[in-house]
């Protein structure tokens, strides 16, 4: 009779041990699939991010454009094309764009000499 006592605590510490292991594993699995889940709804959030910038100026197609998050004035100016009056000189191209900015891209100014 001990043999059989011995027998069932065996099988129930089996089961037990079993039951243990499949809930370690689902929830380890879970874990995984949840960090997978939130680093998606992240990037989906970060690629939601725009900004509206307005370029005047010395640009082909001036007007309001809709950026994404942390453009640069480069970027922007890629859609607007520079006219070939434009000073590049005194345009940021790396500065970051912020919400609601207002550019105005100068000319360049040309200097004629005088008679004298």
């Amino acid at each position: 009779m001990q043999n059989r006592l011995l027998l069932r605590e065996w099988v129930v510490i089996g089961v037990l041990g079993g039951a243990i292991a499949v809930l370690g594993a689902i929830a380890h699995f879970s874990k995984i699939r949840t960090q997978h889940c939130f680093a998606n709804q992240k990037g989906i959030y970060q690629q939601a991010a725009r900004i509206r910038v307005v370029v005047e100026g010395e640009v082909e197609f001036p007007g309001e454009y809709v950026m994404p998050a942390g453009s640069s004035v480069k970027e922007l100016l890629k859609q607007a094309r520079l006219k070939k009056g434009a000073d590049r000189a005194k345009i940021e191209m790396q500065r970051e764009l912020e919400d609601g900015q207002h550019l105005e891209i100068p000319k360049k100014l040309s200097l004629k000499k005088c008679k004298k």
